[in-house]
């Protein structure tokens, strides 16, 4: 009796009211200077001329989170996001096609914090903060076809390294039902301590996930 009469007062704590969930999509402009630097390096020692084709554009993301409401206007746990960006620089003619590209691919693990600080009738307004860290997988490949033949003229090794991210929000909040929540953020990332390296030789030129990120989603 004892037993049964504790369990019920834990789980009266832990109300499944207070958990949300959330998917979101969006659009991420990340800057990637460093890559920027491989790609200006490369156009430099060419001996033809190297057209940019894609630099590091703008691209879609997605994600997704868990958050248990720890007090009236406080959330807090788990968040999920993928991101991918990528550069592509070439040059072609009648005898050849020279390819230089660069494709990155990140899982972001972290923790999501939200803080209501605005409170309307069906909507409110709450600044976030997000911290955790990106896994990244990043590919170069830079190859000339000639006659038929392939000329691999550079690092062919797949590179998987980490780094650390923080990322302060504003996250608007428009409520469509008593179970469904519209919403929108407004996000800058930084990211920093970068570990890549190829044989034990820590690389200096590496993604660094920096930038403005715009996503909507729903929250239930």
């Amino acid at each position: 009796m004892t037993l049964q009469v504790s369990a019920k007062i834990k789980l009266d704590k832990f109300s499944l009211q207070k958990i949300r969930f959330g998917a979101i999509t969006g659009y991420a402009f990340f800057n990637q200077k460093e890559l920027k630097k491989v790609n200006d390096l490369t156009v430099d020692t060419m001996p033809f001329e190297v057209k940019n084709i894609d630099q590091f554009d703008p691209s879609f993301y997605w994600g997704g989170y868990i958050q248990y409401q720890l007090w009236e206007k406080i959330y807090l746990g788990p968040t999920y996001e993928y991101h991918y960006s990528g550069s592509r620089m070439g040059a072609k003619d009648y005898s050849a096609l020279y390819i230089f590209d660069q494709s990155l691919h990140s899982h972001q693990i972290g923790l999501k914090f939200d803080n209501m600080v605005v409170k309307l009738k069906q909507s409110w307004l709450s600044i976030e903060l997000n911290a955790g860290i990106n896994l990244t997988h990043w590919e170069v490949v830079n190859k000339l076809e000639q006659d038929k033949n392939t000329y691999y003229m550079g690092p062919l090794d797949d590179v998987n390294g980490s780094s650390i991210f923080v990322s302060p929000a504003l996250k608007y909040d428009y409520k469509l039902s008593e179970k469904l929540t519209l919403v929108s953020m407004l996000t800058y990332a930084m990211d920093f301590m970068h570990s890549f390296s190829i044989d034990d030789n820590k690389l200096e030129d590496t993604p660094t996930w920096n930038g403005v990120k715009f996503a909507i989603g729903v929250e239930f």
